[in-house]
């Protein structure tokens, strides 16, 4: 970090950390059929903005990072997302505006895919209030229609039942509507075996830059009970397909039915 007199002071020439990501393209799948059928290229990456200046006239900090595009994300949305903003910030991509978000300790995210170009890009941001210029950036990347976020509850029967709730939420950042997608689950247990027979699903229609949000159910005649001395899991595999069948997004979670 170098300190400077005045904002519109020229940057000074500071060495560039250069990013060599760290991809994640794994998600567990419940056995081997699971990992034969396709995984979207969800990859992501983390790095550090290292490079900056910081204004001894005002209490503001910039700091800036370059890296490179990875393969594939060029048809994907791409967001930038801060795990903790202290004070304000206000980020560019590319010398191009992306947005702002006032701190608090909370976490703040952006869609920079409009920002961004093939190959190398810089990333900006300016922090108020004096914070330290060294933020963890996340990195990640999702098809236009995705899975944004879902939920799971269980809950008991008056017998050894138990009904299983599946609420996905899909959000389509394209500018066409989706039509006829299909968001399907199955669980296993923890041999890796089906508990219910095919797919459990409902089809889906996103209008261009909307959210929705669905819900469908299952009532299984029996289940082992979790409990801490017998911590029994499930695993709950949730995809999301479009008209043709082909795999979008997928999700897995692991699911207990406590007493």
């Amino acid at each position: 970090m170098k300190t400077i007199n005045h904002l519109k002071q020229d940057q000074p020439d500071l060495t560039e950390y250069h990013l060599e990501p760290e991809r994640s393209d794994s998600i567990p799948y419940a056995n081997r059929d699971q990992a034969r059928r396709g995984l979207p290229d969800q990859s992501d990456f983390y790095f550090s903005l290292e490079a900056g200046w910081q204004s001894s006239f005002h209490p503001t900090s910039r700091c800036w990072q370059d890296f490179h595009l990875p393969s594939g994300w060029e048809s994907k949305q791409v967001f930038a997302h801060f795990q903790r903003v202290e004070s304000a910030i206000g980020v560019w991509v590319n010398d191009q505006w992306a947005g702002s978000a006032l701190g608090g300790n909370k976490r703040a995210e952006f869609n920079i895919t409009n920002a961004l170009q093939p190959g190398q890009n810089r990333i900006e941001v300016e922090f108020s209030s004096g914070v330290n210029c060294n933020p963890a950036i996340h990195l990640w990347a999702v098809a236009a229609i995705h899975l944004r976020d879902f939920r799971i509850t269980t809950l008991p029967g008056d017998d050894a039942s138990w009904e299983i709730i599946i609420q996905p939420v899909m959000r389509n950042l394209g500018t066409k509507l989706a039509l006829n997608h299909r968001i399907e689950t199955m669980l296993f247990d923890a041999r890796g075996i089906p508990v219910w027979i095919g797919p459990l699903g409902v089809m889906v229609s996103i209008e261009a830059g909307a959210e929705i949000s669905a819900a469908f159910s299952y009532r299984l005649k029996k289940a082992r009970p979790w409990s801490p001395e017998d911590p029994y899991l499930y695993t709950l595999i949730l995809e999301m397909r479009d008209a043709d069948g082909t795999l979008l997004d997928l999700r897995s979670a692991r699911v207990g039915f406590g007493q």
